[in-house]
Formats: C-alpha cells, sequence, structure tokens
C-alpha cells in the first residue's frame, strides 16, 4: 500500500493540472483518495503529501486557495523537508493568479531555501524557476538575472523540462526586444522541446507565442480561426477563456464583426467578474479590451476597466512567462478611450509609454505611443496636436524597424468620412463609428464635399446647389421672393432668440440667414434684377465657412475624432475640398 501511496503522489510530477480531460482529472483524484485511505497507521508524511497533492489540484481545478495553506501547514508540521518542499511547489502553482504575486514570490524563495538546504537539487531548480517567473509577472529588474542563474543550473542538472520553460521566456524576451521573426522563429523550436516532452502546454504555449507575435506584426487576423480551433479544444482548462478572447480579437481585425460580437457575448454572458483568476487572466482582460474597442462596445470596455484597475501596475506576463503584452496601463487606456473619457485615457496611456519603455518592450512601447496619439487628437486641447504628432513620428520609426509596418498600417489607416441623410437627421460615419446631427445648412455643404473627396467645388456652387453656369439666372422672381420672406423671419427669430439667452439658437439661425443673404445677394443686381454667377463670390466665401465651422462643432459634440478629421481634411475659401488623409484610429 506504501508503494502505491508513493506512487500516487508522484503524479503529475512537479506541478497540477497536468491531465486535462475531465475523464483523466476524476481518475486522478480518485486515485490519490484511494491511496490516502489505504495508508496504514504511522505513515504520516505520506499521508500529508498525498493530501497535498489532492488538494493542490482540486484548488487549481476550481480557481480557489481553498484547503491548500491549511496543507501546507500540515505539512509544516511533519517535519519533512520533502514534505514541506513538495507542498510550498504545489501551493505556488495553485496560487497561479495576479492577486498572489508578491505572496507567490515569498513562497518560491522559502521553496529554494527549504529545497536547497535539504540537498534536493531537483526542488530548488523548480524554485528557481517559479521566482523568476514571478519576478517576470511582477515586471522585476532582477528577472533577467534569474532567467541567467535558472538556465545555468537547468544546464548544469541536464533538466530537459526546465530548460523548455527556459526556452519559452527567452523567446518572451526577443519578443519584448521587437525581434519578432526570430521570436516566431524560436517559438517554433520552444514547442518542438516541449513536445517531444510531452508537456500539455506546450500547444497553448506555442500558439500564444504566435498570437502575440502576429498580432504585433498585424497578422494577427490571419490566425483568427486558430484562435477559435484551440478555444474549442478538449485539452484547455475549463476555467480558461484567453483563447476565446483572443478569437474575438482576431475576428474583429479580421472585419468578422458579427463573429467576434459572438465570441465576446459568449463570455460576457458568463460576466467578466466572474472569469476565474488563473495565470492567464491578465492576457484574456487584454484581448477582451481590444476587441471591445473595434466592436464599439462601451459597457465591456467600463467593466473591463473597472477590473483592471487594481493590477495597473503589473506587465501582462502570461503564465509561466511564454510572451509579454505590455503594461496593464495599456488596456487601460484603451478601455478609457473605448468608453469616451479622454483625459483618463491620456494618464493611462502615457504611463503606458513609460512603463513600457522600463520593461524594455520596444513594440508595445510604439503601440502605446500611437494609441496616446490618438486619445490626444481626440481630445485636442491646446498643445495636444503637436505632442501627438511627435508621438506618432516616433511610433511609426520605431514599429518599422521592427517589421510592425501592418499594425502600424492599422493605427494609421485612411479614415473617410461618410454623410447620409435619414430621418431629417444627418449621420455622420467615421471608421467603424456613427453619430447623427441636426440637418444644418452646413452639413449640407460637408456632405457634398464628401461625396467628392479631392474634387476643388467654389463656395458659389455650394451656395446654389448646382455647378457653376457663367451669366446665368440663379433664381426666379418667385424664388427670390420666398428667399426674402424666410430671410425677415430669421431676423424677427433671431432677435426673440437674443432676448432669451439663447446662444446656441442665435447661432445656428445666423448661419442660416449669411447663407440666404448670400444667395439672395447673389442672385440680385443693384436694380433689383436677377444677376449671374460673377457677384458675390465673397460673401458666399463667408457665409460657407461659418457654416461649416458651426456644422463640424455640431458633429464634434457628437463624436470628437470624426470632427478633428473633418478640420484637417476639409478647406474651405472661393474654392472648397476634402480630402481624407491618413489619421490615427
Amino acid at each position: 500500500m506504501v508503494l502505491l501511496a508513493e506512487a500516487a503522489v508522484g503524479l503529475g510530477g512537479m506541478s497540477v493540472n497536468k491531465y486535462r480531460t475531465k475523464a483523466d482529472r476524476a481518475r486522478t483524484k480518485s486515485l490519490l483518495h484511494g491511496a490516502i485511505e489505504q495508508l496504514p497507521v504511522g505513515a504520516d508524511v505520506l499521508r500529508a503529501r498525498l493530501r497535498t497533492r489532492l488538494t493542490a489540484e482540486e484548488a487549481f481545478e476550481n480557481a480557489t486557495l481553498d484547503g491548500m495553506l491549511e496543507a501546507l501547514d500540515d505539512a509544516r508540521r511533519t517535519g519533512d523537508q520533502l514534505a514541506l518542499a513538495e507542498a510550498l511547489s504545489l501551493t505556488h502553482h495553485a496560487m497561479f493568479s495576479p492577486q498572489y504575486g508578491e505572496q507567490r514570490l515569498a513562497v518560491a524563495e522559502e521553496l529554494i531555501v527549504v529545497a536547497a538546504a535539504a540537498g534536493l537539487d531537483t526542488l530548488t531548480l523548480v524554485g528557481i524557476c517559479r521566482r523568476t517567473i514571478d519576478l517576470f509577472h511582477l515586471g522585476d529588474p532582477r528577472a533577467e538575472r534569474s532567467l541567467t542563474e535558472l538556465g545555468r543550473r537547468a544546464s548544469a542538472l541536464e533538466s530537459r523540462s526546465v530548460l523548455y520553460i527556459h526556452s519559452a521566456m527567452e523567446v518572451m524576451l526577443l519578443v519584448r526586444a521587437g525581434r519578432l521573426d526570430e521570436a516566431a522563429d524560436q517559438a517554433a523550436v520552444c514547442y518542438q522541446r516541449g513536445a517531444e516532452l510531452g508537456d500539455a502546454d506546450a500547444l497553448a504555449y506555442y500558439h500564444a507565442q504566435l498570437f502575440s507575435i502576429r498580432w504585433l506584426q498585424g497578422r494577427g487576423s490571419e490566425l483568427a480561426d486558430l484562435a477559435e480551433q484551440m478555444a474549442n479544444s478538449p485539452t484547455m482548462p475549463d476555467l480558461n477563456f484567453t483563447f476565446n478572447a483572443t478569437s474575438a480579437l482576431l475576428a474583429a481585425e479580421a472585419g468578422a464583426h458579427d463573429r467576434a460580437r459572438s465570441a465576446l457575448q459568449r463570455i460576457t454572458s458568463i460576466g467578466l467578474e466572474n472569469i476565474p483568476y488563473i495565470s492567464t487572466w491578465l492576457a484574456f482582460m487584454f484581448a477582451v479590451v481590444h476587441a471591445a474597442a473595434l466592436l464599439q462596445e462601451e459597457t465591456v470596455a467600463r467593466q473591463a476597466y473597472d477590473l483592471l484597475l487594481p493590477y495597473a501596475h503589473l506587465p501582462m506576463v502570461p503564465s509561466v512567462g511564454v510572451t509579454c503584452l505590455g503594461s496593464t496601463e495599456l488596456p487601460l487606456g484603451m478601455a478609457a478611450l473605448t468608453f469616451g473619457d479622454m483625459d483618463t485615457a491620456i494618464d493611462h496611456l502615457t504611463r503606458a509609454v513609460t512603463a513600457n519603455v522600463r520593461l524594455g518592450h520596444r513594440p508595445l512601447t510604439a503601440y502605446a505611443r500611437a494609441d496616446l496619439a490618438e486619445a490626444l487628437l481626440r481630445r485636442n486641447n491646446h498643445g495636444d496636436r503637436p505632442r501627438a504628432n511627435e508621438l506618432l513620428d516616433s511610433a511609426i520609426a520605431e514599429a518599422n524597424a521592427m517589421g510592425m509596418t501592418n499594425r502600424m498600417g492599422r493605427c494609421l489607416k485612411p479614415q473617410t468620412i461618410s454623410l447620409g441623410h435619414r430621418d431629417n437627421h444627418w449621420v455622420v460615419g467615421y471608421g467603424d463609428r456613427e453619430t447623427t446631427v441636426d440637418d444644418l445648412v452646413g452639413v449640407r455643404y460637408l456632405a457634398r464635399l464628401v461625396a467628392n473627396p479631392g474634387t476643388e467645388i467654389s463656395a458659389l456652387d455650394l451656395v446654389s446647389g448646382g455647378p457653376d453656369s457663367a451669366n446665368q439666372p440663379l433664381i426666379d422672381d418667385t424664388a427670390r421672393a420666398a428667399y426674402t420672406a424666410r430671410a425677415h423671419v430669421l431676423v424677427a427669430e433671431i432677435t426673440e432668440a437674443r432676448d432669451n439667452a439663447d446662444h446656441a439658437r442665435v447661432a445656428r439661425l445666423e448661419v442660416e440667414l449669411d447663407a440666404l443673404t448670400a444667395e439672395i445677394e447673389r442672385s440680385t443686381g443693384r436694380a433689383g434684377r436677377s444677376r449671374a454667377f460673377t457677384g458675390s463670390a465673397e460673401r458666399a466665401r463667408i457665409a460657407v465657412r461659418k457654416a461649416i465651422t458651426r456644422a463640424i462643432d455640431a458633429v464634434e459634440a457628437r463624436e470628437p475624432a470624426a470632427a478633428m478629421a473633418l478640420r484637417s481634411t476639409v478647406t474651405t475659401g472661393y474654392q472648397c475640398s476634402y480630402r481624407p488623409t491618413a489619421t490615427p484610429v
């Protein structure tokens, strides 16, 4: 019976959750229960080791520490160093989530001390491995030094399993350095090592690396189908939804918004607050926030923001350090950008740039700078535009140097404005965004310019609503009389609005009066006769400029990014035009 118990305690090796299907997990726990029940009286140490193993499996499976710390205390009381070292290792694995970072590091440090004192070389190496992972999870500057020590000790002990984890973390450092093609090649080599060892996580680690690399290169949409396959794989732990969120993000980037929205809703139907805090939780939230941004899911973005905020100080390093998604400040900024709080977004994104520089994460430093530039341009306070342009220049130069041209291309893709009339309002479209504005004179002018990108249209032509035609009468006597009557009404309404201190109404009415007056004067000679296009060009220029300015102000109240784009792409004067350019999205 003791031999059976010793065999059972070795199930899963140095970690937990090795057996992934429900049947395998049930069989493993049954063996552990059976071994405990059959132990003879006096086998207290072996009983403690078995109970620790069983508790760790259940704790990891249920994403809870219930019973784990008590099992660790039981192992301490045995006075057996092997039992304690094993319990420390298993407790560490059960605590693999962002809220236990500092506590987990203390467990790893104790494991090293206990195992080294007892001459347990393998468990000492496991402790160093766990400490290294923790240091990366915490963004501690000692992490790379610890990784070097880990590599040397693992080589000396010829520990292939630890060398495999070491190589996975080296891929992560290549990603941080911006050596993305090299990182992809080394990720494939790393996967082969893991597959040869029979590591249950080898494929998941490889795909996590590949998804992050291709996403940074702007090629993530190529892997949308693969992400969906991984999300539905029976080898994935029941409580791990990271690939589900990745599937939503990559589908959204591929333009499959219905598919992406469906994937995201399958997650949010559970409730973001109910998703377990496991070792990949921060990476999961990174994907959720970016998917929500692409799909304009403001409610999801706000929920994600609230959940992420306590972890703003941490880098997003999933699992055993297989990749790095930069500072958590970045998705916090993206979330705020999505629900429209520009000041909060700018604060987080500014810190994201600083944190990513400190991490040495070149790709996400460039990406954070581009996002910060977008937030500044959307806020458009005094001094924001020059700062944004400087950030954008830096981001583009860095991104191009790292082969991130496609990713930056997504951040700088040409954004065009669309204007369509619907139910007495105008629908303004900008990229994936839409808003409505009132049927203002200036919006009609904008609609005509937007419908003819790159084409110059005279202010006279905009006011008349038709093409220039030299010396052709513009309106007949009936129309001129109607215009004059409307002008008198507008003057009365403006007076009333001023008396009521309704400044917004005054502004709107004055725009219409200016345009109407320009039309009447342009079409009427000094003797009251109809006259041709050759007169009042200056009056038309002023009226069009005022009308378009008021229209863009109205757009800005609903969608600042669209207004910013209009201001940078629409020119007014005697000749007016709309010329779309590349702007951050």
